[in-house]
């Protein structure tokens, strides 16, 4: 694509998880922030090549402040895995609490006017003219422009646009019961530190405030099975054997969810002028960050030229807002 066009790729990388920290600090929303950077572990040798070249390329044409650690650097100063062959750290990245990041979000997003629905799945879709009417279980949405911006849960048959252009991967999660003073020495998670390997379905895990450890994993993209304990089994195993020090550890919670991942591995923002359609998805896994970047994407796209009218009409009070 073109040295401008990495650059702005990269920019962009950047800027969502810059702008996601402003908008934290400007609505103070309280999400459990944890300073620590990320790291990127190689979990085979073979993998560190790819790490190394990463680094060069970040480093020299990007400014990037990534460093690359060798398996004793690793052990040493970030956490004790048992499956680490080195790995690239981000001294930038922070984890947070996704749902108390999207209720503070919400919050904000009602208190500057904006009315929210929750519950209301669309059911239909009409396009009458230059306006769009969407139908759901109890009431109906008649708008100029139309954002689809549900990402990995976006109905299959619901727009042109997005049909057959993503697919979704399950991804599911495991938390520890809290890990006592021995458990916490063997890991030696440093403070706040996230951490990701790079098997092809990853898995990606951190020591949470109350010392939990927060352990996830991709899976299958059909989703058969996600709550028969399969995959809590798989995970609960994983961990184990990255973690000597954890052939103990107990499961308190399990939950399985969505990523939409694009054929390109890019996420998309995009707006249709001419059907006053558009969509912000694909984000592969990156959506805590990449979502944030996108709502000012579509400030600039969409919401700048103005809305003539929307409005929202109950069926049972037939009241409009």
């Amino acid at each position: 694509m073109g040295e401008d066009q990495a650059q702005a790729i990269y920019a962009e990388f950047k800027a969502g998880i810059e702008i996601t920290e402003q908008h934290i600090t400007r609505y103070g929303i309280e999400c459990d922030l944890q300073r620590g950077g990320y790291l990127k572990i190689a979990h085979k040798p073979s993998m560190l090549k790819s790490l190394e070249a990463q680094a060069r390329l970040l480093n020299s044409r990007f400014s990037d402040p990534a460093e690359l650690l060798s398996p004793d650097d690793v052990q040493t100063h970030y956490l004790a895995t048992q499956k680490s062959a080195g790995g690239l750290y981000f001294p930038y990245s922070f984890g947070l609490n996704p749902l108390k990041l999207s209720m503070g979000l919400a919050n904000a997003a009602q208190q500057s006017g904006a009315a929210l629905y929750a519950h209301s799945p669309v059911q239909a879709w009409q396009q009458l003219g230059q306006q769009h009417k969407l139908h759901t279980p109890t009431g109906s949405v008649t708008a100029d422009k139309v954002i689809l911006a549900t990402n990995a849960y976006t109905g299959t048959h619901n727009h042109a646009l997005v049909e057959q252009r993503h697919f979704p991967v399950l991804s599911s999660v495991i938390v520890t019961e809290p890990l006592s003073e021995t458990q916490l020495a063997a890991c030696r998670f440093k403070s706040g530190l996230l951490a990701m390997d790079t098997r092809a379905l990853k898995y990606y895990y951190r020591l949470l405030p109350d010392n939990r450890i927060l352990f996830g994993g991709r899976g299958a993209i059909t989703g058969r099975g996600a709550t028969s304990g399969v995959f809590k089994q798989r995970l609960l195993q994983a961990l184990k054997d990255q973690f000597c020090g954890l052939q103990d550890v107990r499961v308190a919670d399990y939950w399985s969810g969505w990523i939409s991942v694009s054929l390109d591995d890019y996420p998309r923002v995009w707006f249709d002028h001419t059907q006053g359609v558009g969509y912000a998805m694909g984000y592969c896994g990156s959506g805590v960050s990449f979502s944030q970047l996108a709502g000012g994407v579509w400030h600039r796209l969409c919401v700048k030229s103005r809305y003539r009218h929307c409005h929202f009409t109950n069926q049972h009070s037939n009241a409009s807002h």
